[in-house]
């Protein structure tokens, strides 16, 4: 999967994840007015690890038009400036099956704890407040995800529940 992506008339980027994976490109407003395209690739092909791809942001000001463009199968491609292997995070360094376990229940406790805080910021807080808490919420939910039991997945795939075994991490 690749896309073009393209800043006014700036040099344009493509972004491509082969294979299995997932590939975005999200622009972000900041609360100083402030704006930027960040683009992320999940290259999930190998089961054991991995691939975290990551392409500069773009700084964005008023004005600027953003175009992106879902393309076939195209031989243009701009290599990302950043690859990290899921492997090589130090989240991979649980040897002992039992500790596994230990964080795997704790983390599923903090998911748990952090679905009640969402509810409770759903029914009390006003639609600014509450998107703001959503998106911490989902953030440290998907972190505890990629951080904490996604590694212990790929390093003990017997753990991992029948209904996710086809999923990619």
């Amino acid at each position: 999967m690749n896309f073009k992506i393209q800043v006014n008339n700036e040099e344009p980027l493509y972004p491509e994840v082969q294979g299995r994976g997932f590939l975005g490109a999200h622009i972000v407003f900041h609360q100083n007015n402030a704006a930027d395209v960040s683009i992320k690739g999940y290259n999930t092909n190998d089961e054991a690890c991995t691939k975290y791809l990551t392409w500069n942001k773009k700084v964005l000001k008023k004005g600027d038009v953003v175009s992106i463009e879902v393309l076939p199968d195209t031989n243009k491609t701009s290599p990302p400036d950043q690859t990290q292997l899921s492997s090589k995070m130090d989240s991979f360094n649980v040897s002992d099956p039992k500790v596994a376990d230990e964080i795997l229940k704790h983390a599923f406790e903090c998911n748990s704890k952090l679905q009640e805080l969402f509810k409770i910021c759903e029914i009390n807080l006003d639609q600014d407040e509450f998107k703001t808490m959503r998106q911490a919420i989902g953030r440290i939910i998907a972190n505890n995800f990629d951080e904490l039991i996604a590694p212990i997945y790929r390093k003990y795939p017997e753990k991992r529940p029948d209904d996710q075994k086809d999923q990619p991490l």
